[in-house]
């Protein structure tokens, strides 16, 4: 998985391993730095930057971690990409595990 920041029409995130696990688990990604500009809120963007990155993941099977902060309509917004809380204290952790099923996009009806 390509690591780095990515960009989608003005909002960004950030993809890369975490100093927080243990090297022997740096196959799990986290995902930081999630912004977007005022402007450009509530469009989408996102949302749709973090699909891309979900896609890619479920592709590769890779494991994704974030702390999606303090607010509990943040949960929501990641809860919606298949992120669920792992851990509550001393910090809010998020993970995501791969979605290996319907990876390619809706199954075909016959």
């Amino acid at each position: 998985m390509k690591l780095g920041r990515r960009k989608l029409e003005g909002a960004s995130l950030v993809v890369g391993h975490t100093d927080a696990l243990p090297a022997s688990m740096r196959e799990i990604i986290e995902i930081s730095s999630v912004k977007t500009p005022r402007r450009k809120r509530r469009m989408g963007l996102a949302a749709a930057l973090l699909a891309q990155v979900c896609a890619e993941a479920d592709r590769e099977r890779i494991v994704m971690i974030l702390q999606p902060g303090p607010r509990a309509w943040l949960q929501q917004f990641y809860g919606s990409h298949g992120f669920a809380v792992i851990q509550t204290s001393p910090v809010v952790l998020m993970a995501r595990p791969p979605n290996t099923q319907g990876t390619n996009g809706p199954a075909e009806q016959h």
